[in-house]
């Protein structure tokens, strides 16, 4: 044999190889595709659109439930906030009744009193200290400085 034709069928034999390779490679593509095939058809869509519905089901009786949850929460809330509303407007209401009534006695004791003058220098908050004991009724007379009662520190101490 000479080294050409040794070389021709050595060219020739790795033709061969090639092309067997190829078709094995051929082979196994047609055998993964026909594997494939056989899952998909195998597989059951009713029982995958069962499973999908029951679960869709099951997210949506959540969020409804989630929801009328939430829904009585704020309800709750509301009830709560116009509640408290309520009663802040009592308070107010009852504290301006208070107020009136307040303004209404001392009305009826500045009426009995309208005849005594009263000096600046003697306002104080609360009740009127009484008249002093040696000066009934007298206009100006000086009030004693512990009968009065005042805000904060007394005078002069």
């Amino acid at each position: 044999m000479s080294p050409d034709e040794f070389n021709r069928l050595k060219e020739e034999e790795k033709a061969h190889l090639r092309q067997l390779r190829d078709l094995k490679q051929q082979h196994r593509d047609v055998q993964r595709k026909v594997s494939i095939l056989g899952a998909l058809r195998g597989m059951d869509a009713s029982a995958l659109t069962a499973e999908t519905d029951a679960s869709t089901d099951a997210l949506m009786r959540d969020a409804v439930t989630q929801e009328a949850r939430l829904d009585l929460a704020m309800e709750d809330e509301a009830a709560r906030a116009k509640a408290e509303a309520d009663r802040a407007d009592m308070r107010q209401a009852d504290a301006a009744e208070l107020v009136r009534q307040m303004k209404a006695d001392a009305g009826a004791v500045e009426g009995e009193r309208s005849s005594r003058p009263t000096s600046d220098s003697a306002r104080t908050i609360g009740r009127t200290p009484p008249p002093p004991a040696d000066v009934p009724d007298a206009p100006g007379a000086p009030v004693a400085p512990r009968d009065a009662k005042t805000l904060g520190r007394p005078r002069g101490q």
